[in-house]
């Protein structure tokens, strides 16, 4: 992408050019440096976005540290370092009650096969944000991945109402759990409405034809 190509280079010469008189980083030049590991984590480049973040942590930015604990949090959980993402969520948790970081703990236990621990993670996120559909979708998944079919509907149902997850995604998902069920009707319908709104979503074309 020539933006991030562009954008990178620009931050690249605030981090080499910009110092105070004394030789050490400037404020300017330390912004850059955290947000080209932003910018790094955003094209999927973890390694390099944790080096970089890792610098500016190691002379205390950014300033608020729960920021830069909660990045840190999202590289290591795309690294599959999911026990010490979890520590990082639970520093910013220590200063913060953050929706977001009790979701990102939540993925992590999950990943973790901590299964009671993602789920109260995941429900904490709901006592912040109890309309948050995303996060219902989230709890669905874990009910279905333990198998628990019929929590997991009841969850994508609240989700679905609550406009959680884009709804091709959610259909399919309570297609695959009305699958599960042997609930072929229900299933056929979910499939059949999703490649109405999307004839060219494949895996919805291929597994209603299944089911059909």
């Amino acid at each position: 992408n020539k933006f991030v190509g562009d954008a990178l280079q620009d931050l690249d010469a605030v981090i080499t050019q910009d110092a105070t008189e004394d030789g050490f980083p400037s404020d300017g030049a330390m912004h850059a440096r955290f947000m080209k590991s932003v910018f790094l984590l955003a094209i999927l480049e973890y390694e390099e976005a944790l080096e970089q973040l890792t610098f500016c942590q190691q002379v205390n930015f950014p300033a608020n540290p729960a920021i830069g604990n909660h990045v840190q949090a999202l590289i290591l959980g795309c690294l599959g370092r999911y026990q010490e993402a979890i520590d990082c969520c639970d520093r910013v948790l220590a200063v913060e009650n953050s929706v977001e970081s009790w979701v990102l703990r939540g993925k992590c236990n999950a990943m973790l096969e901590n299964t009671e621990a993602a789920f109260t993670d995941f429900r904490k996120g709901l006592t912040i944000k109890p309309d948050d559909g995303e996060l219902m979708v989230r709890i669905g998944e874990l009910y279905f991945g333990v198998g628990y079919p019929q929590e997991a509907i009841a969850s994508f149902r609240v989700a679905r109402k609550l406009g959680g997850s884009n709804t091709m995604h959610l259909g399919m998902l309570m297609a695959l759990v009305h699958l599960t069920l042997g609930d072929l009707q229900d299933c056929a319908e979910l499939l059949h409405s999703a490649v109405e709104q999307n004839p060219c979503f494949t895996p919805a074309t291929f597994l209603r034809d299944a089911v059909l």
